[in-house]
Order: structure tokens, then C-alpha cells, then sequence
């Protein structure tokens, strides 16, 4: 496997178990930069499991993962967190933190990835927000058929 020099990401004989249920053994692919991969499995096959790992949500019980040159299984808070700042993810059914508001949603990455200050945040979730809104009203004038 070659995940170190051209992969995007790269699963290394990677393994996960809850208990005494067995998720993942020894699964190992390679993501090719510039490629995507649908991951397809009846409930229970570890699909949501690879995702997790993937973003380094669960560790994996044995294995690498890699995603570009970074081993991401024995990475630090902070160093994780500059391997994220590559990827983008949405949890399922967009879902948004729900102890937050919107605006707090919005805002979160802004001020703890960015040098941004408040008053910088704060316009650009304003634009945001009032473009989204301008976009929805003007959807209501669309023709229903």
C-alpha cells in the first residue's frame, strides 16, 4: 500500500471492535487524491465506523490510517487538528450542534480555526445569513410545478 506518497487516504490492515462485536478486520484501501468512494453496507457493517476513523472520532484497535503523510492513529489534539483542516465532513442529515444556535454553528469553525477576531466573525456570519435568507424569500416567487 502506498498511502504515505499518493493516497488521499489509506486504511493499513485497520481493525475495530466494540465489545465482542467485531466492526472492521483488518480492512485496507487507498483513496487516490482527486478521487471520492461510496461506501455501501447493510446496517451494522462499519460504514459510519470508517468515517469516524477516518476523521479520527474513534481509534482503530490495530492498524494505520493515513490521510496524505499523516498517520492520524497516534496524533496529538493539535496536530489532528491541522490534518482536519484538509478535509470537510458533514454528519448525517446536516446536522448542527443542538445545544448551539445557528449563528453559535456558523461561527464555531471560524473562531477556532481561523485568526479572525469576534467582530470579523461576526460580519461574515451576518453575510451569510442575510444572503441565505434573501435566497429563501426569493425562492418563495418561484413557480410551484
Amino acid at each position: 500500500m502506498t498511502g504515505r506518497n499518493t493516497a488521499a487516504v489509506a486504511f493499513e490492515q485497520v481493525s475495530k471492535s466494540f465489545g465482542a462485536k467485531q466492526v472492521l478486520r483488518n480492512v485496507s484501501f487507498e483513496v487516490p487524491a482527486g478521487q471520492a468512494l461510496c461506501i455501501l453496507g447493510r446496517s451494522g457493517t462499519g460504514k459510519s465506523v470508517t468515517l469516524k476513523l477516518i476523521i479520527s472520532l474513534l481509534k482503530p484497535d490495530s492498524g494505520n490510517i493515513w490521510i496524505e503523510q499523516d498517520e492520524i492513529t497516534r496524533l496529538k489534539a493539535h496536530e489532528l487538528s491541522r490534518v482536519r483542516r484538509k478535509m470537510g465532513f458533514l454528519f448525517q442529515d446536516a446536522a448542527l450542534f443542538d445545544s448551539l444556535t445557528l449563528y453559535e454553528n456558523l461561527a464555531l469553525p471560524l473562531l477556532r480555526l481561523t485568526r479572525k477576531s469576534r467582530q470579523e466573525v461576526d460580519f461574515v456570519v451576518d453575510k451569510v445569513l442575510r444572503h441565505s435568507r434573501a435566497e429563501c424569500v426569493s425562492a418563495l416567487d418561484w413557480p410551484a410545478h
